[in-house]
């Protein structure tokens, strides 16, 4: 047994200097942070990009052993999948990333109870911190947005705007904010309306029909990209080619994360703006990493290798995606140096809250809400090219020129060139309403000018009663009468014409309706004036003749008159109803309202215009009826007249008349 001590005494050294060893290595391990991401469907970007800035900031933030996985899915549509996925997956997260989507927010909040960093949901209602504790978020809510659209809009001279929104989470808050802040500005929205998410083109036509009523033409539009009401609206648009009479802009949602939204010539989007040094330095190091082990990530919760996204830019979602992380990641660490537990949730959400980073999308600072206090706004225009064209900026409420980033114009000095309505580039901001305001003068001025021809005509008729009191009668007769009356009716369609082609002209139309509408209008007008300056000849001609005038001649007149207003309705005003119609019916005029009175305008003029020729022609037919009854009381007179000479004697009888020339001469010898 004393032999054994020596060796018993060496294990038992051995032993503990084993032990010794493996609690210090255990207290030299790294612990390890769980971020935890709900990953959306139709924006695998916004992982891809996350789980490579884990990567790049590893060495950055060494406290911890950072490790990105994707703990559920959303974008079937069905809300309570991706919170089923969380409760069930996400019970070893420190911290949670996603869902991207304001409704899945709101839906998930619920069931979370660890730190929660939010890229892209900007709902109002998220900034509830009593209904949702642990949520913060990267993006800035539809309130800061809403108001950049409100002050860019006012900042253009659009007093007056409709509204437009998918009937969800996201819809309803970035309207309602964005119509709240430009009331607060003094403006005024003429018409609001929302879809429903999964509204179908028909919804959308109905939709048209409320902004086609309304009267101006800029629409701001809210809707969730993904919905199936904005691409029922994006099909509306392109189908009747809204673009060329609305001026449309979208809130980010549309231009961040959709790019459908580019096939809309003109159309302007608000984002926001990226920091575009940092990006390519990102973007760099992101082309050229290993995406399998991302691929396999998403695979692991049913997204498939082919539905990854594949493209190395990076979008304004992507960006707010990386600097969830790299936010996370250093408000962790900063809370780790401070003696704080990662277990610590309330300690880690509020250290989240109160950390200052510079990320891709600018200095990310949030409020003890967690909402994200300030964030450049972008304002972008599809160009002639169909791409997206950077216009201005925003930053504290002032807008400033963008076509030099590095040395900012102040926007105050002028807009930079935009392509408006799919057609022209101009500086120069188009009305919200189209001032023309024919629907509403155009009583008042047919008032007036009937005025002046009705007071022209009475000075023209007492004048000639002065010289010739017979011309009262004349001008009573209905021939007269009816040549007046169209005569006045015909200097009304000019004046009409010159009106609508006036307004036409102001109005955004296409090109070729344009031409097409001034040339048969420009014939109606001149050809019209021709045939006022016939029947007032005419007219001049019949009242001051003394005798009247000769039959050869009167018809002369008529067929003259008759000629040039066959010759207005072919050329001009049946070619008119043709393009108005056609105007109507594809939807391409700025004013419905003014179209419409003009077609009716035309076709009242045009109808009115040949019924007051009835007169004149009632006039003839009664004139040629009594030239009947003349001629045969003429005859019968003249009948008369041989029987009374032959029954005195004076001629010879019926049958001497029937032997012939001869037999008379013999009777008389």
């Amino acid at each position: 047994m004393v032999r054994l001590c020596p060796y018993a005494a060496q294990l038992a050294l051995t032993t503990a200097a084993v032990c010794f060893m493996v609690v210090a290595d255990a207290s030299t391990t790294t612990p390890v942070a769980n971020l935890c991401f709900v990953a959306r469907a139709s924006r695998t970007s916004a992982f891809m990009v996350a789980d490579h800035a884990v990567d790049t900031y590893r060495s950055t933030y060494p406290r911890y052993d950072w490790r990105l996985r994707a703990v559920g899915r959303h974008g079937n549509g069905i809300i309570k999948d991706a919170v089923q996925a969380f409760a069930v997956n996400g019970t070893d997260c420190d911290i949670l990333l996603g869902p991207g989507a304001s409704s899945y927010a709101i839906a998930l909040s619920p069931v979370v109870d660890i730190p929660w960093i939010d890229f892209s949901a900007s709902s109002v209602e998220l900034s509830d911190d009593a209904q949702h504790p642990f949520f913060s978020r990267m993006i800035p809510s539809d309130a800061y947005l809403g108001r950049g659209m409100a002050t860019l809009m006012r900042r253009l001279g659009w007093g007056t705007i409709n509204v437009v929104c998918s009937n969800e989470a996201y819809g309803r808050s970035i309207t309602q904010r964005l119509a709240a802040a430009f009331a607060l500005a003094g403006g005024k929205v003429a018409a609001s309306a929302c879809l429903e998410t999964n509204a179908d083109v028909a919804s959308a036509e109905d939709l048209v029909r409320i902004l086609d009523a309304s009267p101006t033409r800029i629409v701001a539009v809210g809707m969730n990209s993904a919905t199936a009401a904005f691409h029922a609206l994006l099909n509306v648009t392109l189908t009747h080619r809204l673009y060329e009479r609305y001026v449309f802009l979208f809130s980010e949602s549309m231009c961040s994360g959709d790019p459908q939204w580019r096939a809309i010539p003109g159309a302007l989007c608000m984002t926001f703006r990226s920091n575009a040094t940092r990006v390519a330095s990102f973007e760099a190091g992101y082309a050229a990493r290993n995406r399998q082990p991302s691929v396999e990530k998403l695979a692991a919760v049913g997204i498939g290798a082919a539905s990854v996204s594949t493209s190395t830019d990076i979008s304004v979602f992507d960006a707010f995606s990386h600097d969830a992380v790299q936010h996370a990641m250093a408000a962790v660490s900063e809370h780790a140096r401070a003696e704080g537990r990662l277990d610590d949730r309330t300690g880690v959400r509020d250290r989240i809250r109160s950390t200052v980073t510079q990320g891709l999308s600018g200095t990310v600072a949030l409020s003890s809400t967690g909402d994200r206090s300030q964030a450049q706004l972008l304002l972008l225009n599809i160009d002639r090219t169909g791409a997206e064209a950077p216009v201005a900026f925003l930053e504290n409420e002032t807008l400033y020129g963008d076509r030099n980033p590095q040395t900012p114009n102040h926007f105050a000095a002028g807009l930079p060139t935009v392509f408006w309505f799919g057609r022209y580039e101009s500086a120069q901001p188009p009305a919200d309403i189209v001032q023309s305001s024919f629907e509403l003068s155009i009583g008042l001025l047919a008032i007036a000018i009937s005025a002046v021809l009705v007071a022209a005509i009475l000075a023209f008729v007492v004048c000639i009663a002065r010289r010739n009191r017979d011309a009262i009668e004349r001008l009573m007769a209905g021939s007269v009468m009816g040549l007046v009356a169209s005569g006045l009716l015909a200097l009304a369609v000019v004046t009409v014409k010159i009106l609508v082609a006036t307004a036409v002209i102001i109005d955004d139309i296409p090109l070729g309706y344009l031409v097409s509408y001034l040339s048969v209008a420009g014939i109606g007008i001149a050809s019209t004036l021709v045939d006022c300056v016939i029947r007032f000849r005419f007219v001049g001609m019949l009242l001051t003749s003394d005798e009247g005038l000769p039959f050869e001649t009167e018809q002369y007149w008529l067929v003259r008159v008759k000629g040039t207003s066959v010759f207005t309705t072919v050329m001009s005003d049946l070619p008119t109803l043709v393009i108005c119609s056609t105007m109507l019916a594809t939807g391409t005029a700025t004013t419905r309202l003014e179209l419409i009175i003009a077609l009716s305008a035309v076709a009242a003029f045009a109808v009115g215009y040949k019924i007051t020729m009835i007169p004149s022609f009632l006039a003839e037919i009664a004139r040629r009826s009594g030239d009947e009854d003349e001629e045969e009381a003429k005859n019968a007179a003249e009948d008369a007249e041989l029987e009374a000479e032959f029954e005195d004697g004076l001629l010879p009888d019926a049958s001497m008349m029937a032997l012939g020339p001869s037999a008379m001469a013999s009777s008389a010898n």
